[in-house]
């Protein structure tokens, strides 16, 4: 049991960092820094692909549209940002799917 409260209590704290970030992320694209919003977003790639679906799907929303931002100031590779599309895409798909029809 001791093992299981550790995943348990690691995933929490991971998944509050992640909130974090994303919430300074999403503040960083509002002032229109692209490059920072990025930063914060990749210190926490790998946490914010092992939690909720719905954590993932708005680090990838807000990860497209930083990439997006930047391809529009002449930065970066729009293959980056359709890397990151695609995966939003499908992550929106497998969701959808999940969800019973009313």
């Amino acid at each position: 049991w001791e093992a299981l409260g550790a995943a348990v209590r690691h995933h929490v704290a991971a998944d509050g960092r992640v909130d974090d970030a994303l919430g300074r992320a999403d503040g960083a694209l509002a002032r229109g820094d692209a490059l920072e919003a990025l930063a914060m977003l990749d210190r926490h790639t790998s946490d914010a692909m092992r939690l909720e679906p719905a954590t993932t799907l708005r680090y990838l929303r807000l990860r497209e549209t930083a990439l997006d931002d930047l391809g529009r100031a002449g930065y970066g590779s729009t293959d980056a940002a359709a890397a990151v599309r695609a995966r939003r895409l499908a992550l929106e798909e497998r969701m959808q799917a999940e969800v019973p029809d009313a």
